[in-house]
């Protein structure tokens, strides 16, 4: 029994709608003596949807020519509108249906998710944007053994200080090695990245 006025209003029912949800309400006034009961119920439908989310997971270091794969992972209900950053530039993608969803990246960057927005139009909290993906690539190791040419027995190839592994065609695995016969010498170098360097000379050894 509430002493009400009809310009009351009153607190009948609290809900935690942090989840999301749909709620079917009724109200029912119960009055003694009330002749006229069509009018004392009132219920309606009430849908909450969730706050919808992002996060970003990727990145790593690469060598020039290969390709990298982000991933953006979603909360809420499809589709989503994403907008994300590589540092400088921003990008916008509508109505992405896939969660998780990837994005290839062939340049380097620090990659952020700045807004997202699901299918029921609520965009999410700063709170619940989360992640960064900090991608580099970096060149190829460029290795010059010299022009084609004709040389004298004992001659040196060099190819260059500071790599991980060499690996020549003649099985050595040195910086430098000793040309005794003509032959066509190719090395490949790595770099502590994991990038590789290609050079080929032809020699006619005297």
């Amino acid at each position: 029994t509430l002493p009400i006025c009809g310009c009351d209003t009153v607190d009948l029912v609290s809900l935690n709608t942090s989840n999301g949800g749909s709620w079917t309400l009724e109200a029912e006034i119960d009055n003694s003596g009330d002749v006229n009961a069509s009018n004392d119920t009132l219920s309606g439908q009430m849908t909450m949807f969730s706050t919808p989310g992002v996060v970003l997971t990727g990145g790593g270091n690469h060598c020039q020519g290969e390709i990298d794969t982000i991933t953006f992972t979603f909360e809420g209900t499809s589709p989503w509108n994403l907008s994300y950053t590589n540092g400088t530039t921003p990008q916008n993608i509508s109505n992405i249906q896939a969660n998780p969803f990837q994005i290839i990246v062939t340049s380097s960057g620090v990659y952020e998710p700045i807004y997202v927005a699901d299918g029921s139009g609520c965009p999410a909290d700063t709170s619940e944007i989360i992640g960064q993906a900090v991608v580099n690539f970096f060149p190829s190791p460029i290795i010059d053994l010299g022009s084609d040419s004709s040389v004298c027995e004992g001659y040196m190839l060099d190819a260059g200080a500071g790599y991980s592994n060499y690996q020549w065609s003649s099985g050595q695995s040195t910086q430098i090695i000793n040309v005794s016969q003509t032959n066509v010498f190719s090395v490949t170098v790595t770099d502590t990245i994991g990038c590789e360097g290609t050079d080929v000379v032809d020699l006619e050894v005297f």
